[in-house]
């Protein structure tokens, strides 16, 4: 998994990191994430088209630890990322990579939490039922 470089699944999902924790939502299917710690800096780092190698770099840097000690645990939250559609494997590498700016942190392994109890609601969003034409025409029937 080392060598895959990874992007942010921008057609479905929008996030925002606020006080240090992350929060995803995944317009497709209505499920939101949250992460704190080093998760936040691993999103960023996708964000930036960043592989897996890098990324463990970046966070072993902020956190004063061996890249051997997070690699692992780096790699199965990414995977989670991907297994959920949150990000995907990507062909393209980005002309230059922005540096990721953060704090120093304590290294504790990144957890992914998965919310559902919002779905039905935010699967009500007229945006969903949306043409070609744009909102509010809704689609023509068959």
């Amino acid at each position: 998994m080392n060598a895959k470089r990874w992007r942010i699944n921008s057609r479905s999902v929008v996030s925002e990191i606020i006080d240090g924790e992350l929060i995803v939502m995944d317009s497709a299917n209505g499920k939101y994430f949250s992460s704190t710690g080093v998760g936040p800096v691993v999103w960023l780092c996708i964000e930036r088209g960043m592989t897996n190698v890098e990324i463990h770099q970046v966070v072993a840097a902020r956190c004063s630890v061996e890249v051997k000690a997070v690699a692992s645990d780096i790699d199965e939250f990414i995977t989670k990322l991907s297994l959920g559609g949150l990000c995907l494997e990507t062909d393209f590498e980005p002309p230059t990579i922005e540096s990721v700016a953060c704090d120093r942190l304590f290294y504790s392994r990144p957890e992914l939490s998965e919310y559902t109890d919002m779905q039905d609601l935010l699967l009500l969003d007229p945006i969903h039922e949306v043409s070609e034409e744009g909102w509010p025409v809704k689609p023509h029937e068959n």
